[in-house]
Formats: structure tokens, sequence, C-alpha cells
């Protein structure tokens, strides 16, 4: 884990700070901005609405190599929050998901700390389980190392290389070329 700017450090020990989790879904038509307290918040000219607690978001592995990481996020208590009743209609695979970790002031009830991001990605997979303790959904988001593993089903043909740049011939060589030996 990487270590904490003295300023955050300084805070953790004051009596009138708390720490806070803000998450930014950017789902089509509308993104949503979400906390962890009670009511709304107003940070970076975004109102983030309160969820109570974020349920649970896994913890965010930090690696020194190259590669795809994936943090959970379970949402829970989202009945009062507008919209969130018709998640399902929202687009949202592949769409940005930020975590934020900051400091509130309770007796001002404002954001006084903010790192900049603790895990920037894109959602994968959206599930709303059925639950009688009323709506929960996890979301899964996946760094940007994911797109390393995506298949593109393009290959370096003529055809490929004109159905994105149309009238540039550079790869009009590639069959004549691509059967050749090469001796040494």
């Amino acid at each position: 884990m990487r270590n904490l700017h003295p300023d955050f450090k300084k805070l953790c020990n004051e009596d009138d700070i708390a720490p806070v989790r803000l998450v930014e879904l950017d789902m089509l038509p509308n993104p949503f901005y979400l906390w962890d307290g009670i009511g709304n918040l107003r940070y970076a000219g975004k109102v983030y609405q309160g969820l109570g607690h974020l349920s649970s978001i896994e913890p965010i592995k930090e690696t020194t190599s190259i590669q795809s990481e994936q943090v959970s996020l379970e949402l829970t208590c989202l009945n009062h929050v507008e919209s969130f009743s018709d998640i399902r209609n929202h687009t949202y695979q592949n769409r940005t998901a930020t975590i934020h970790y900051g400091f509130l002031s309770q007796s001002k009830n404002e954001i006084i700390g903010v790192e900049e991001s603790a895990f920037i990605g894109r959602m994968d997979s959206l599930t709303v389980p059925t639950s009688s303790e009323g709506s929960r959904i996890k979301i899964i988001v996946t760094n940007e190392m994911s797109i390393l593993k995506k298949s593109w089903n393009k290959f370096q043909t003529d055809s490929d290389h004109q159905s994105q740049y149309p009238g540039d011939t550079s790869r009009r060589f590639i069959p004549a070329i691509q059967d050749l030996e090469i001796r040494l």
C-alpha cells in the first residue's frame, strides 16, 4: 500500500473528522454520485447521494506489475436514491466508475480532503439479486489493464485497415509478403 500524505495522517487523528468513501458511476442516461453517509453531500460541483453506508468495497489491490485488477462494489439501501430503482435500464458496461477516499468535517458537513482517486476502472458486470431486505446491487469494476485481455478480432490485413482508414494504401502489400520465406 502506498504511503499516506502527511495531511491525511494528521486528519486521521482529528476528533471532528470522519473518513468517507465517494463513488462515481458514469451510467447512461444519468450518472450516479454516491457516498457512505446520510443525506446529500456537495463536492467538486457534484451532489453525492447518501446511502447510509456503501455496504462493501473489496480492498483495492496495488501492484508494481502491469496486470488487470478488479474491485467489487456492493451497494445497499438504494430504495431512497432517485432513479436507482430502474438500474437495469441504464447503460453501464464499459462506463467509468471511480472510487475516492476522503475526510469529512462533521461540524461543517463538508469534504476537507480527498485522495484524487483510489481506483478508476470500467464497469464490467452488474447483478441485482432479489432480496427481502431491500434493494442491493453488485458491480464489478476492472481497471484499464483489462483492455489488454480483450479480443479485438482484427487482423493486420488491408481490408481491416481500410475499414478504419479508408483510402490508406499502406497495407496493400501484406498479402504478397505474408507467405514469403525469410532466409538468413
